[in-house]
């Protein structure tokens, strides 16, 4: 959820074919890496998916009658509206500020350049509550610890500032995983990928996230998903 200076989607991709060329495990670890995810599979579930932490800040500013005002994001949550070999779509959970809200995605799978033969490990991510269904971020799975009980992604989004030389780290772990610690193998992914100084961790899902999971939250915006 970055919500800083805009990139062209030329840069994303290209971002992404570089990282997904390099910087490999070793060959008995690549099931889990990269190549051979299918992200698809990620999200090929009726259940919740949590943002269990990232490695970049969880606030972003705003302008509101011409004051900057901070806000702080905790207990994302996606859940799957739609889902085809081609495209995502599904409805996101958020408390920010403490208040939750609700928005709707629509992703494209996005297939690595260079190795069109692997199934997508990409999903380019459009706004559908503006006007042009703008895209503003793009998602890869470079990580899957089994069964996709835990997942890491790099995140390369639209509103990243160019100077950011760090990549932008989330984990994910589905809902009937997420009252268990993360996998012992997924943190270890993600402290050595994600958490190099100066980066650090922020913590996004909290045992109370769960507590108004149930409770229904009209969308901040009728239904205009992308067909």
């Amino acid at each position: 959820m970055q919500r800083l200076s805009e990139l062209p989607l030329l840069f994303l991709l290209s971002l992404c074919c570089l990282l997904s060329n390099g910087d490999e495990e070793p060959r008995e670890a690549t099931s889990n890496f990269i190549m051979e995810l299918d992200i698809r599979k990620a999200f090929n579930t009726s259940e919740v998916i949590w943002l269990y932490k990232q490695n970049y800040n969880n606030t972003f500013n705003g302008t509101e009658d011409g004051v900057l005002k901070y806000h702080t994001y905790t207990c994302l949550s996606d859940k799957r509206i739609s889902l085809t070999e081609g495209a995502y779509n599904f409805t996101q959970n958020v408390r920010i500020d403490g208040a939750e809200q609700v928005f709707e995605y629509y992703g494209e799978f996005v297939r690595n350049a260079t190795r069109t033969e692997n199934p997508p490990n990409s999903l380019l991510i459009y706004d559908t509550g503006t006007p042009d269904h703008r895209h503003f971020e793009l998602m890869t799975l470079v990580y899957n610890s089994g069964s996709y009980k835990c997942m890491v992604f790099f995140v390369y989004s639209l509103y990243q500032m160019l100077t950011d030389a760090e990549v932008l780290c989330e984990m994910y772990i589905p809902e009937n995983a997420i009252k268990n610690s993360p996998p012992m193998d997924c943190l270890k992914f993600f402290n050595r990928k994600c958490a190099i100084p100066p980066q650090k961790e922020y913590q996004i899902y909290f045992e109370n996230c769960t507590a108004g999971a149930g409770t229904e939250v009209k969308p901040s915006h009728e239904n205009n998903s992308v067909e």
